[in-house]
């Protein structure tokens, strides 16, 4: 027994079967949240540091200075904290992090969380004793 479908009726079928595919293909174009930055600072003293975010052409996307409260002898936290969330669109950047002793750091950043994920894009800048350092979030290639 051999089954004939008439020519209209795969070309049907198969339309539909593409358009019920068609979504899948948005996976990719999935919008990114954009990056946040967080500072913290775990020295007693008030800290300034200056961010700068580049991106691959050298210009510069971002040139900032924020303050952050030192911990403060009366203080019984073990750090301070500051949030600047939706700083910059998602991207690549180069960052720098420089307090004004000269104390630096660098990362290469590149957004990787989409709007589904869990995480958010973010910067974090950590001052220490004798450094600052950046990491960042990472959700996937």
């Amino acid at each position: 027994m051999t089954l004939e479908l008439p020519r209209r009726r795969i070309c049907a079928l198969l339309s539909v079967v593409l358009a019920s595919g068609a979504g899948c293909l948005s996976v990719f174009d999935e919008p990114k949240p954009d990056i946040g930055l967080r500072l913290v600072n775990f020295r007693e003293s008030e800290q300034t540091v200056h961010v700068t975010f580049e991106v691959p052409d050298d210009e510069t996307a971002l040139a900032e200075s924020y303050e952050l409260d030192g911990v403060g002898e009366e203080s019984h936290d073990e750090y301070t904290r500051r949030d600047i969330d939706d700083a910059l669109e998602p991207g690549r950047y180069s960052v720098t992090a420089e307090l004004p002793d000269g104390t630096r750091d660098r990362l290469d950043y590149r957004a990787t969380c989409n709007a589904d994920d869990d995480l958010e894009n973010r910067v974090s800048i950590v001052v220490r004793d004798d450094e600052v350092s950046l990491s960042e979030t990472f959700c996937g290639s």
